[in-house]
């Protein structure tokens, strides 16, 4: 918990001492993108000892996402549960699947089903 506070600080701080005229587009989409990097390596080293701790951390990465209208790619969609927001570590609490030429990722939380 207090990683993610100190995460959401240093990006909060890190885009409000920028100059006004500084804060372009691509400058903030580049602090975005290392703090959800950061985020999603915590969430995969967390996940072996405290689960519940690993999905907070693709909380406040898809809140960062929303805040700042990044798009997340499809590198990071495959990461997670869209309906309950677990985070996935293949064959822990996510089944994958390949049917058709396309795959199917299962969250064993709640059973939805995304296809790629």
């Amino acid at each position: 918990m207090h990683t993610t506070l100190i995460v959401t600080v240093l990006i909060l701080c890190q885009i409000k001492e920028m100059p006004r005229h500084h804060r372009t587009k691509k400058g903030i989409a580049d602090i975005v993108t290392q703090r959800i990097d950061r985020l999603f390596d915590l969430a995969n080293e967390e996940f072996a000892t405290d689960s519940a701790r690993s999905d907070r951390y693709i909380h406040h990465a898809r809140r960062l996402a929303m805040k700042y209208r990044f798009k997340l790619g499809k590198r990071y969609k495959t990461r997670f549960c869209r309906s309950c927001g677990a985070f996935f570590v293949y064959g822990a609490n996510a089944r994958v699947r390949i049917k058709d030429k396309r795959t199917v990722i299962t969250c064993l939380r709640c059973y939805c089903l995304r296809r790629y």
